[in-house]
């Protein structure tokens, strides 16, 4: 999962920790620590686009900052 998401691919958290999630509702029990993992994973893919945009406008910033001294 971890080269998945540093190269930038979708994760396969659905297929481990969903699973194991789907498994203990169908079972009528919580896999609560599952579902968290698989949620927080999912929101880390979503916001992956966001960093690099913020990432791009801080050194922007930082670029014009040093042309006008």
């Amino acid at each position: 999962m971890y080269q998945d998401f540093s190269n930038g691919r979708k994760t396969e958290v659905d297929y481990i920790n969903g699973w194991i999630a789907d498994l203990a509702d169908r079972e009528g029990t919580e896999a609560k620590n599952q579902r968290i993992v698989q949620n927080m994973v999912h929101l880390a893919e979503a916001m992956r686009q966001f960093k690099k945009i913020i990432f791009i406008g801080i050194q922007l910033s930082k670029f014009s900052l040093n042309l006008t001294c």
